[in-house]
């Protein structure tokens, strides 16, 4: 069930962002310890996958993926059957672009892709084709198959509604104010 106040957020383009407090200590983390964060977390997702060759389609392709809101950004490619995820590049194949609550919206599948995509909460650049084929792996996951689901689906849910929670005191102050 969608959140309506979630809708009205998004429909007048103001969603909840990561607060620029929260975003400080990512700074500090040295890069080669977020990506190799990264890439470990995403190989162990999605290790059915990579053995079946679903991830194929990323081979000798390079995507960026950067998170606004947290000041993140990476690249991520398949090399020798395992995700490598690296700093970003200028000239990738396809570039995804969201904040941290665009990411969660769609990794807990509240939202999909082309929701998100039509309200320009996620914005894709590069290759449409490439685009297309990780919109279609990620649709066709079954999140109920992946490692550690019963974890990581109610930390998804409890993090939305953590952000939803603070965005709804962000506006109430912003109307207290007058703004």
């Amino acid at each position: 069930m969608t959140d309506p106040t979630r809708n009205e957020a998004s429909a007048n383009g103001a969603l909840p962002e990561l607060p620029a407090i929260v975003g400080k200590p990512l700074a500090w983390v040295p890069p080669s310890a977020g990506t190799t964060a990264i890439a470990t977390a995403l190989n162990t997702l999605f290790a059915a996958a990579l053995r079946a060759g679903e991830l194929e389609f990323l081979a000798a392709r390079v995507m960026n993926v950067i998170v606004r809101d947290a000041g993140l950004g990476f690249s991520l490619t398949l090399e020798q059957d395992r995700l490598r995820v690296r700093k970003q590049v200028a000239q990738p194949d396809l570039s995804i672009e969201g904040t941290v609550y665009t990411f969660l919206l769609l990794a807990s599948r509240k939202e999909d892709a082309d929701t998100l995509f039509f309200r320009r909460m996620l914005k894709t650049s590069g290759d449409t084709e490439l685009g297309l084929r990780v919109k279609n792996f990620l649709d066709g996951l079954e999140p109920e198959t992946l490692p550690c689901h019963r974890i990581i689906e109610p930390l998804l849910y409890r993090s939305l509604a953590l952000a939803d929670g603070v965005d709804g005191i962000r506006r109430h102050l912003l109307r207290l104010r007058g703004g």
